[in-house]
């Protein structure tokens, strides 16, 4: 008696659990290779349209400024040049970033505007020099300070400038990384709860 009700029981295990798990594990396979990789490349296409944006802001604020001086003919006058250059460091600085994890760096003879008190510039300027980075406006990667990191470099040759926005590669990915945590992690947790549901059923029902 007993031995015919295991092999029944055995019998509706393999009937039933071994299909659920090939086809679970079968379509968590084909979700992961399927939506992970659009999702990751669409994360990284946003952290490089803000890392753009923010390049891009940064140039603007000076051109505009620099208008500004031309407009009024100032351009030759060393104390408004001065303070029209102060103006659109205090501009950038206060300029929201779309991403928190882009930094900004406004190098003028070896010194960054933003943080002079920081050696930023100097490493920069330094590994520019070496030919490590060089302007341009396209995103680049290199490393500083021993961090990969992805960059625009652009001058601005009137205040003998070279506006830098970069974002170390750790921060450009740790969103891919997430959402690959959360793809994972939510196909197999659902798979897991219907089998853990199966499992109780069965259980319920032939106790």
């Amino acid at each position: 008696m007993y031995s015919s009700w295991f092999r029944l029981n055995n019998r509706l295990i393999f009937a039933v659990f071994v299909p659920v798990i090939v086809v679970g594990l079968a379509v968590s396979f084909v979700v992961i290779t399927h939506f992970a990789p659009p999702l990751t490349t669409s994360l990284q296409d946003q952290s490089d349209r803000a890392l753009l944006h923010t390049a891009d802001s940064a140039m603007t604020i000076c051109e505009e400024r620099l208008d500004d001086l031309l407009e009024l003919r100032l351009e030759n006058d060393p104390e408004m040049q001065a303070a029209y250059l102060q103006e659109a460091v205090h501009q950038i600085r206060a300029t929201p970033r779309i991403h928190p994890a882009i930094h900004i760096l406004i190098i003028k003879e070896g010194k960054d505007l933003l943080s002079p008190q920081l050696e930023y510039g100097k490493i920069w300027q330094q590994a520019a020099g070496n030919g490590s980075f060089v302007s341009a406006e396209n995103i680049q990667e290199a490393d500083f300070q021993g961090t990969p990191v992805r960059f625009i470099s652009q001058p601005f040759p009137f205040w003998g400038l070279q506006l830098v926005s970069f974002i170390s590669e750790d921060d450009y990915n740790a969103p891919v990384i997430q959402a690959k945590r959360i793809v994972f992690f939510g196909t197999f947790g659902v798979f897991f709860a219907v089998l853990v549901t199966l499992l109780l059923l069965f259980l319920f029902r032939t106790a």
